[in-house]
């Protein structure tokens, strides 16, 4: 007898903005979904029955380091290679103005064959005894994923200039890349027609642009 069970698409919700949207999402609608929430640290006890909610700094051993680019990159690396990103498919949620997506972006890449180690920048500073004596991490290939960009939750000026230069450096490493336009956008809606495929779903959505 064959199993008819449809696979649920993965959806990754990185950051803070982004779990803000998922918590105010239909849950009968995050349901058709299988939900994944990264945060940088816990601030108070988040449960969900729709998504596992993990936390950086409880799946990473975070001393000596801080919440910058560098630091976050092989935490990152390592998480997105724990949850085999690179041999599967799916959607990344994330607001580009804020550093734990940028860091995703930046230890990301399209080719799954990338030899290339890259070595996290060492303060002078910092403590001799490091976690890894070698410190290296490797790229994570993620050509099998889409990236879809909240609209900023905070719209400064130069933020807003180094959103748009991370948004311009995921069309080269995702599948494809979306961002949200305005505030008319529906993420329910937008949920709702993505079972028919990304594309159907930004064309059928308001507010909703390929980069």
């Amino acid at each position: 007898m064959k199993n008819n069970t449809k696979i649920k698409e993965k959806i990754y919700w990185v950051g803070e903005h982004s779990h803000e949207v998922f918590k105010n999402t239909d849950q009968l609608i995050l349901n058709n979904f299988d939900n994944q929430v990264l945060l940088y640290s816990r601030i108070d006890s988040e449960f969900s029955l729709s998504a596992e909610i993990v936390y950086l700094d409880e799946f990473f051993p975070m001393k000596e380091r801080n919440y910058v680019i560098s630091d976050l990159q092989k935490p990152i690396s390592q998480f997105m290679k724990d949850r085999n990103i690179p041999f599967e498919k799916g959607l990344i949620i994330g607001d580009a103005s804020e550093i734990l997506v940028q860091a995703l972006i930046e230890v990301s890449t399209f080719e799954e064959s990338n030899l290339n180690r890259i070595k996290e920048t060492v303060s002078e500073f910092e403590v001799v005894h490091k976690i890894d004596p070698s410190d290296e991490f490797n790229m994570v290939d993620v050509s099998g994923f889409s990236m879809f960009f909240l609209k900023e939750a905070m719209p400064f000026k130069d933020s807003l200039i180094l959103s748009n230069q991370y948004k311009t450096k995921a069309t080269k490493t995702f599948h494809q890349v979306i961002s949200q336009k305005d505030s008319e956008f529906k993420m329910n809606e937008f949920l709702f027609h993505l079972e028919n495929g990304l594309d159907e779903a930004v064309v059928k959505s308001k507010g909703l642009e390929f980069c």
